[in-house]
């Protein structure tokens, strides 16, 4: 799905590696695939690299990309509402809890970053 995305859309999640052991920690990025909700930023990370900063690091960088590049100034982050890591990561990049949807099976927070 995700090398797809890249190839219909031009965009998409990266990977991320930590940068001292090279080792792959998670995936960030930008994300529209047909029926979602908005356009996302997106971000996982294996359990050994929370805490650590990369989340925000890579969701800033990825929250730039989609404003000055992709030009998308409509922009959230859909995240579990028990998610309290991630939550954090995207109200310190300034996004405001919007409302509440059903997605993938389960109660979804949607986040929306300003520029609406």
């Amino acid at each position: 799905m995700l090398t797809g995305h890249w190839a219909l859309r031009e965009f998409g999640v990266w990977a991320v590696e930590e940068k001292e052991s090279r080792k792959l920690i998670g995936r960030i990025g930008c994300l529209e695939p047909e029926g979602w909700p908005a356009f996302e930023i997106g971000y996982v990370l294996a359990r050994d690299a929370w805490g650590k900063g990369f989340a925000r690091e890579g969701a800033a960088l990825a929250l730039s990309y989609a404003r000055n590049t992709l030009r998308r100034p409509k922009i959230v982050s859909l995240i579990r509402p028990g998610n309290v890591a991630s939550i954090r990561v995207a109200e310190s990049l300034g996004a405001e809890l919007d409302e509440e949807i059903e997605f993938f099976g389960g109660p979804t927070a949607v986040y929306r970053y300003p520029g609406w």
